[in-house]
């Protein structure tokens, strides 16, 4: 019964392809092509539209961060965002609901929150002991480690890797 997740298709790894490949062009300096892939990141999934900050970044730190140098360039900066509003477009049309992306995720007992609300509910919920043994202490359990592990690793990239990397994890 497992077997229709080997072959449903899914975002996640479309998604991280076109993560992975912005970041190699933004390093390569192919501002057009990677404006381009983070729209399809952001069209892949919506989170996708974070990368247009390192992106930003990147194309700054090019050019020593000096405007007369790069304002010919910002044009493809506008490329970026396209692949979020072509998606927001169809869900209009499909749906009539263009933030039903947002919405939706009710149906897992999701609601949009700030990140510390999330980091101090889940803290709560694990320090008070409540529902030790149960499935939603495991699930509290499992985010409270998963936030902290994350933060943690962007506080390392923090020093130990390029700031357009830190600013990617941290958004």
């Amino acid at each position: 019964p497992t077997s229709i997740f080997l072959v449903a298709a899914y975002s996640e790894s479309l998604f991280m392809l076109f993560v992975i490949l912005s970041f190699y062009l933004f390093r390569t300096k192919k501002w057009f092509l990677s404006s381009i892939i983070v729209s399809l990141a952001s069209a892949t999934r919506p989170i996708g539209i974070v990368l247009i900050f390192p992106l930003i970044f990147e194309l700054l730190h090019s050019h020593q961060f000096k405007f007369t140098r790069y304002s010919s360039r910002l044009w493809v900066l506008l490329i970026a965002p396209v692949g979020l509003f072509l998606y927001i477009w169809f869900l209009e049309k499909t749906t009539g609901n263009p933030f039903i992306f947002i919405s939706a995720q009710a149906h897992w007992q999701r609601l949009p929150s700030l990140p510390f609300v999330t980091l101090f509910n889940n803290y709560f919920e694990v320090a008070s002991l409540k529902n030790v043994g149960s499935p939603f202490f495991a699930q509290q359990l499992l985010n409270l480690a998963t936030i902290i592990f994350s933060f943690g690793l962007s506080i390392v990239s923090f020093f130990k890797l390029r700031p357009s990397y830190f600013i990617f994890l941290s958004l």
